[in-house]
């Protein structure tokens, strides 16, 4: 190839991209779907946009405001404090909301403490338990939507079991009925929620094995079960002294971490609650923690309601709402931050979190979101890098299966990581499916052919 002809095809950079992404977004895939997408580079020039002021659903993709929010707020550093005072016979427990509470950490509180079968226990709650609003009933029965309260423990979730042919005994500090119909087949559980009945129909197992991972109908019973018995009393005031215990929780960056790998709702919802009481101490309400976050994304990253409707953490509640243009601006402006290690760090990639089985080998970091007809993928290539790029990619509204939409999601990602390496994607021949012919007028007096190459 003569070098008139490498000029030619290099002159081409913008038009190659944009036909090689738009190509992809024409598949019948997704056909009648609704899809926002931004690529640009890290100082903010955008190279592709498809529909990127559109409001859209982002699923867990809401979790990278969240992650961004409480590491600002808070710091990365800062750590939840759990404190307790054992003082005339009853346990007061003031809870900061860490989500990182244990079974065995209350347990090992009982046992330091020595408190007595029965102890009255007060718990001075953060903020009012409950599920944030707008999340779906039928989510409710299960472990990713446990209700959200400052003091839990086992990330609000409960394991169902059954051995040598029963069911095996659940702790009565949840307060659910489990009952077993007996049939053929393998045991298959139900779970009503409010009514705290788990009925499981068809034949036990003799080899131990989980039925199923429900969701704490009430977290902060359930934590308080195992120190002593909720007291039907008005909670007294706090010591006034310091803490006879204190269980130190992890890092924000830890929680962080936990929140965006394997996307864990209720961390996310600890998070954001968090955030909005260490900016607003009179915080009761979920409510009241959305116009924190409001006001915080405003004045942080300049982003209205035009741009952005946050109304969870987690991205579970449908009523969330952002363009792939807010998407983009908390990305980038994550990587001004003393925080950026420590946000990159927490984020999926490949072999890690929710992407352990997509893009193998290729140099990104994103967070995923699924529901149903909603497959969201926003992050970054390269990051580090001078030639680093960042993302979002929102699919709404697709009715064909959430893997054929990650497929061209990857597709797209893996576009763009051959376009951070040299500017321009890479030349060769590949499949018929992902190949288009260029040909090239080799206007050189010398060439008298007309060049044919494959661009991918």
């Amino acid at each position: 190839m003569t070098s008139l002809a490498i000029s030619l095809l290099l002159s081409t950079q913008p038009f190659d991209l944009t036909v090689r992404l738009n190509e992809l977004l024409q598949r019948e895939a997704l056909r009648g779907a609704v899809v926002g997408v931004v690529v640009q580079r890290k100082g903010g020039e955008v190279l592709f946009s498809h529909n990127p002021g559109i409001r859209l659903v982002p699923a867990s993709n809401q979790k990278i405001m969240t992650a961004a929010f409480a590491l600002e707020v808070l710091g990365p550093s800062h750590r939840p404090l759990t404190k307790f005072w054992k003082e005339d016979g009853a346990l007061f427990v003031q809870p900061s909301g860490d989500p990182s509470l244990s079974v065995e950490s209350l347990q090992e509180v009982r046992k330091h403490l020595r408190l007595r079968p029965g102890t009255r226990v007060f718990v001075h709650h953060q903020w009012e338990p409950g599920h944030p609003g707008s999340w779906e009933w039928d989510d409710m029965p299960f472990r990713y939507a446990a209700p959200i309260h400052s003091f839990s423990v086992n990330r609000g979730a409960w394991v169902l079991e059954a051995e040598k042919g029963k069911i095996l005994p659940v702790s009565p500090g949840l307060g659910v009925t489990v009952r077993h119909v007996a049939g053929e087949g393998p045991p298959l559980a139900s779970y009503d929620f409010q009514a705290r009945l788990v009925t499981v129909t068809g034949k036990l197992p003799e080899v131990k094995t989980r039925i199923g991972i429900f969701a704490q109908p009430n977290p902060t019973a359930f934590a308080v079960s195992i120190l002593g018995r909720e007291s039907s009393r008005q909670t007294p005031p706090l010591p006034a002294r310091a803490p006879d215990w204190v269980i130190e929780g992890p890092e924000v960056r830890s929680l962080v971490a936990e929140c965006l790998q394997p996307s864990d709702n209720i961390y996310a919802e600890h998070l954001l609650l968090m955030g909005a009481k260490a900016r607003n101490p009179d915080l009761r309400t979920f409510v009241q923690a959305r116009s924190e976050l409001a006001r915080f994304a405003e004045s942080q990253w300049g982003l209205t309601l035009e741009d952005l409707r946050a109304v969870d953490g987690s991205g579970l509640s449908r009523h969330n709402l952002v363009t792939a243009n807010g998407l983009a601006r908390i990305l980038r402006s994550v990587l001004d931050k003393p925080y950026q290690d420590d946000f990159l760090q927490a984020m999926p990639s490949p072999g890690r979190g929710t992407l352990s089985s997509r893009l193998p080998g290729v140099p990104v970091l994103a967070k995923t979101g699924t529901l149903n007809s909603v497959t969201s993928l926003s992050g970054y290539i390269r990051p580090s890098e001078a030639d680093g790029l960042i993302f979002s990619v929102m699919m709404n509204n697709g009715v064909r299966p959430a893997s054929q939409l990650r497929e061209i999601q990857d597709e797209i990602v893996r576009i763009l990581a051959q376009f951070s390496t040299s500017g321009t994607p890479s030349y060769g021949r590949r499949n018929s499916r992902e190949t288009e012919l260029v040909q090239v007028n080799l206007s050189n007096p010398g060439d008298s052919a007309l060049g044919v190459y494959w661009l991918y």
